[in-house]
C-alpha cells in the first residue's frame, strides 16, 4: 500500500472546522509491483465536528482520474482523527 495525503483544516465556529484534502495512492500485491503510473488521485472537502469525547468526520472525496462506469465520488464518515 502507498499513501500520500493531505489535509489543510479551517476553523469555521464553535465546535466545527472545514478540511480540504487531496490523496494519492494504491494498493498493490508486493513491493515490486509498484508502479507511479497506476497510483490514484482524490481530492474533496469536509466537516469535523470537534467535541471532548471524540471528532466526528464527514468527508467528500471526488475522484481526479475517474475511469468509465466509475462513481464521480462517495461520501464518507468517520470517527476520530486520522493523523
Amino acid at each position: 500500500m502507498f499513501i500520500f495525503n493531505n489535509e489543510l483544516r479551517y476553523p469555521l465556529f464553535w465546535i466545527f472546522d472545514a478540511v480540504s484534502f487531496v490523496d494519492v495512492g494504491n494498493v498493490f500485491r508486493q513491493v515490486s509491483d509498484f508502479r507511479f503510473g497506476e497510483l490514484r488521485e482524490a481530492a474533496g472537502f469536509g466537516l469535523r465536528l470537534r467535541n471532548p469525547f471524540v471528532v466526528l468526520r464527514f468527508d467528500y472525496g471526488f475522484k481526479l482520474d475517474r475511469r468509465p462506469g466509475e462513481k464521480i465520488g462517495a461520501f464518507f464518515f468517520s470517527i476520530g482523527q486520522a493523523f
